[in-house]
């Protein structure tokens, strides 16, 4: 994990905004950003309800909009927030194709990254991919992962932290009951790879909870650092894994 140890001052009880909370990732954040101390408010913004099981979660306060394109203005419209999480991101074959997959897990995100940079938000995490320069390279999905990050970075937020997982092990039923074939496979691949010795040739295979239990220790530990920090599946792994022993 590579940082700029340089500080920002941040309130002790922060407001987050999560985009992408009926996701596999996000859905997790939103359980643990309810148990953390550190958090006082959570905001988000979804196409579509929440599932029922969030209905429980006192922090939260959920705007549902079904047009994307209108998320930017409905964040320029809203109180004051501290920390926005992005676990907002699709699959070719969900999308129907890479140009729109480039839309959502690009074009939308740089939208509402930069309607939050001029909300004065601080803090900015995304969960992306792993990734290395012949993943880049060679296939246009860890391309263009690669440019979201290049492209959030330049907006200069002061703290800015790229969750960068391999394989993601979870239940997608209960958020998304018809799956892609590609998300289909790559959830069967997670499952039978994960905590195994070939896990690492995947990008490290670690579930969806881990990922969420290590941003959400990373605000809370990280949020006077100023930077920007990747870290990586191999890393949120052993972090959760850690914090299983506290």
């Amino acid at each position: 994990m590579s940082t700029t140890p340089t500080s920002t001052k941040i309130n002790s009880e922060a407001k987050i905004l999560v985009l992408g909370g009926t996701g596999l990732v996000g859905s997790h954040f939103l359980k643990e950003a309810q148990e953390s101390s550190f958090i006082s408010k959570i905001i988000t913004i979804s196409r579509r309800e929440l599932p029922p099981q969030f209905g429980s979660l006192s922090k939260l306060s959920s705007i549902v909009e079904p047009d994307t394109a209108k998320w930017d203005h409905i964040i320029s419209q809203m109180e004051s927030f501290d920390i926005v999480f992005s676990g907002i991101g699709t699959t070719k074959g969900d999308a129907k194709g890479f140009e729109n997959q480039k839309l959502i897990d690009h074009d939308l995100n740089l939208n509402l990254a930069k309607a939050s940079k001029a909300k004065g938000v601080k803090i900015f995490m995304m969960v992306t991919s792993f990734n290395n320069p012949y993943l880049t390279l060679a296939f246009p999905y860890f391309a263009l992962k690669k440019q979201i990050e290049d492209d959030i970075i330049k907006l200069g937020f002061q703290k800015t932290i790229f969750l960068r997982p391999g394989p993601l092990v979870g239940d997608r039923s209960l958020l998304k009951p018809k799956q892609s074939f590609a998300s289909t496979m790559s959830s069967i691949i997670a499952s039978v790879t994960y905590n195994t010795p070939c896990s690492s040739l995947l990008g490290v295979s670690i579930k969806a909870q881990e990922v969420a239990e290590a941003g959400m220790f990373l605000l809370e530990t990280n949020v006077h650092l100023e930077g920007v920090q990747y870290v990586t599946s191999q890393e949120m792994f052993e972090l959760a894994y850690a914090l299983e022993g506290i």
